[in-house]
C-alpha cells in the first residue's frame, strides 16, 4: 500500500456503507482535503464508488470563506452522504452538521456521534457553526461589542473576549466574559459596536464581526461512524 492511500479492505467497507444508506438518485460528498494525500485517498474513494454506480461531488474541507456555504448547498443538493477522508478533527464533522448529511470516516476506531454544534446564522441563514466553541476577540483596547443573552442586554468592557461554548449534553450555551463572568443560555446574539472584532471558530479565525449574528445550539442527528461499524447504525442512518 502507498504511503497515504486507503487499504483495500477500508474502501470496500467504505463502498458497502455508502451504497446501503444511498437511495437511487443520491450522491456520495467526499471530503477530501487539499493536500496530496488527501486527493489520492479522494481519487481512490471516487473510483471504487463509480466501479459501483454511485455518483460522488468533491466537497471542500474547510469552509474559508463563509459566504461560500450558499455555493456549497446548491451544488451539493443531491448528496445525502458524506465520507471525509482528510484525517482532520472537525471539518467532515462540521460539513456534516451544515449540510443535514450523515457522515462516514476511513478512521478505524469508531468515532463518537455527534448530537449538537453551535450554529451562526446572519438574518435567517444558518452560515457556519462550530464544533465546540466560537470566540470573539477584539483587534484593539478599544474594540466594543454587545450582548444579548436570552433577550438579556450586556455590555462587555472596551477590549473583552467573549467565548460561548456548548454546554455537554444540555442543547444549550454557556458565555463567559472575559474568563471570568459566565452564563448559560439558550440563544446569544452579538454585535459590533466599536473597532474590529474577529469570529474565531474552534480556534480558528474565519472572519470579522460586522453585523449582529446569532448564536445557538442546533441539535439534529449527526451520525459519525467508522466503516467497520456493526449493521445496526446502517440500519439507524438509512431510516
Amino acid at each position: 500500500m502507498t504511503l497515504g492511500t486507503l487499504p483495500a479492505t477500508t474502501l470496500v467497507r467504505l463502498g458497502d456503507r455508502a451504497a446501503a444508506l444511498l437511495s437511487p438518485a443520491g450522491k456520495v460528498g467526499i471530503v477530501r482535503g487539499y493536500g496530496r494525500a488527501g486527493r489520492t485517498r479522494g481519487d481512490q474513494l471516487r473510483r471504487m464508488l463509480a466501479a459501483r454506480g454511485l455518483s460522488t461531488v468533491d466537497i471542500p474541507p474547510v469552509l474559508r470563506r463563509r459566504n461560500a456555504l450558499a455555493d456549497l448547498r446548491r451544488f451539493a443538493g443531491d448528496v445525502e452522504l458524506l465520507i471525509d477522508v482528510t484525517r482532520r478533527d472537525g471539518d467532515g464533522h462540521r460539513l456534516a452538521a451544515l449540510l443535514g448529511c450523515p457522515l462516514l470516516t476511513d478512521r478505524e476506531e469508531g468515532p463518537e456521534p455527534v448530537r449538537a454544534v453551535i450554529g451562526m446564522t446572519e438574518g435567517e441563514e444558518l452560515v457556519d457553526a462550530a464544533l465546540t466553541t466560537v470566540a470573539l476577540r477584539p483587534l484593539g483596547d478599544d474594540a466594543r461589542l454587545a450582548l444579548r443573552v436570552d433577550g438579556r442586554a450586556v455590555e462587555p468592557a472596551a477590549g473583552a473576549t467573549v467565548v460561548v461554548s456548548l454546554e455537554a449534553g444540555t442543547g444549550r450555551l454557556r458565555c463567559t466574559v472575559a474568563g471570568e463572568d459566565s452564563a448559560d443560555a439558550e440563544q446569544i446574539v452579538v454585535r459590533p459596536s466599536a473597532g474590529t472584532y474577529v469570529i474565531v471558530r474552534d480556534g480558528q479565525p474565519v472572519a470579522d464581526l460586522t453585523d449582529a449574528v446569532h448564536l445557538a445550539a442546533v441539535v439534529r442527528p449527526l451520525t459519525v461512524t467508522a466503516p467497520s461499524t456493526g449493521p445496526e447504525l446502517a440500519e439507524e442512518l438509512a431510516g
